[in-house]
């Protein structure tokens, strides 16, 4: 597996971003960029050098909305416990699904598949502290 670095990140969030903006925008979805998204596009014109991440934020009826209506493609998937409930977060996240994230949190752990070939393991900081 190939680690990707920050520039090629960032492309592949600003493509995923592109793609919710444009699914929003056809459904009248109300979003607003938000936390180091936004800061990074008001006082940056872009990103912040430490942020690693693209940060939205919806209405309860725009979220729940997106959830149902946003629809599975090759590119991209949606990961949500709305939908799968061994999901660990209480928001969603749009992945490409070229792409596997791996990531740390404060959850024991949880495998989250998103296709058939790609899997999402999250693993948590405090058991690898521990071990």
């Amino acid at each position: 597996m190939k680690e990707l670095l920050s520039d090629e990140l960032k492309r592949i969030q600003l493509d995923i971003l592109r793609n919710v903006h444009k699914f929003c925008l056809e459904h009248n979805i109300n979003y607003s960029l938000a936390y180091g998204t936004l800061l990074g596009a008001v006082r940056h014109k872009g990103f912040i050098p430490w942020d690693d991440d693209i940060d939205i934020m919806m209405l309860r009826n725009d979220y729940d909305r997106f959830i149902k209506e946003y629809p599975e493609s090759d590119e991209y998937g949606l990961c949500c416990f709305e939908k799968d409930t061994n999901y660990p977060y209480s928001f969603a996240k749009v992945q490409d699904k070229k792409t596997s994230l791996i990531e740390f949190c404060e959850y024991p752990y949880a495998i989250m598949k998103i296709s058939e070939e790609k899997v999402c393991i999250v693993t948590s900081t405090k058991k690898n502290q521990e071990e």
